[in-house]
């Protein structure tokens, strides 16, 4: 409405499905100088529904800080106690959190020489009274031994601080545009356990930089975690990988490069 009553300039960001941002997209897009949208999936689906945006869209993923998100200075030791793993997303059930769980309770009674514990950060809705209760009775009837821990809402100060304590990364959403959550723990050197859904494949390179499972089948996942845990070697490769594979192509500065780029454009 400012465009169209002062004339002032705009453009948009696509960082998730076109359903999910409400009707009319066409009249929203029609006066934006350019559009970044942050995978090729997405681009895919805008090209079928505003072929005619297609002269002023780029693909530029979202970035990362890359000094903040960094490995720890003492480097990792795995293998020399538990295995921490770490799961950052909000608490809602597009997100797979019981899957998780139901891994976790598999990977404890088919592999008991692999000690381990999962440390899920993030909050429901409705601050708790939603998802998250229904997950504390699904690790209550699941896990007496309390290998999953929710720890509720976190800062991004304590996100830093987990990703440099743990081991590895699962998120297992049934549906993701890219993420920020992996990118963060890949630039902090950790390797990845994800669902192969939404634009992941665009960040997450299968066996080079982590491993990637069907969304629902918690014993392909069950069966990644422990192909890592009992590989330290594979563990430090991969998390090697992940951080270059964001400091080459998901830093901050790339986004704010093409933002820059773009604004100076006639």
């Amino acid at each position: 409405m400012c465009h169209r009553i002062a004339g002032i300039p705009y453009s948009l960001v696509l960082h998730g499905p076109l359903v999910d941002c409400g009707p009319d997209q066409p009249v929203k897009w029609q006066g934006a100088d350019f559009v970044f949208i942050i995978t090729e999936t997405l681009l895919a689906q805008v090209a079928k529904i505003m072929p005619q945006m297609m002269d002023r869209v780029r693909v530029v993923p979202m970035g990362v800080n890359i000094d903040h998100f960094a490995p720890p200075d003492t480097p990792r030791i795995t293998g020399t106690g538990p295995f921490t793993w770490f799961c950052c997303a909000r608490l809602n059930q597009v997100e797979g959190h019981n899957i998780l769980i139901q891994a976790a309770m598999i990977l404890r009674r088919d592999r008991p020489d692999l000690a381990f514990r999962v440390r899920i950060a993030g909050e429901d809705e409705q601050r708790s009274s939603g998802y998250h209760r229904d997950l504390d009775r699904l690790i209550a009837q699941q896990d007496p031994v309390a290998l999953v821990e929710l720890l509720g809402p976190v800062t991004q100060k304590g996100i830093r601080a987990e990703l440099q304590a743990a081991d590895g990364i699962i998120l297992v959403s049934r549906h993701e545009p890219l993420g920020v959550a992996y990118m963060e723990a890949m630039a902090c050197e950790l390797p990845v356990i994800r669902t192969d859904a939404g634009g992941v494949r665009e960040l997450v390179t299968e066996g080079q930089d982590g491993l990637l499972v069907a969304p629902d089948e918690p014993q392909a996942l069950a069966d990644a975690m422990a192909r890592l845990m009992q590989d330290p070697a594979s563990c430090r490769r991969m998390g090697e990988a992940a951080r270059q594979r964001v400091l080459n192509d998901f830093s901050a500065r790339r986004s704010a490069d093409a933002l820059t780029q773009m604004l100076k454009e006639p």
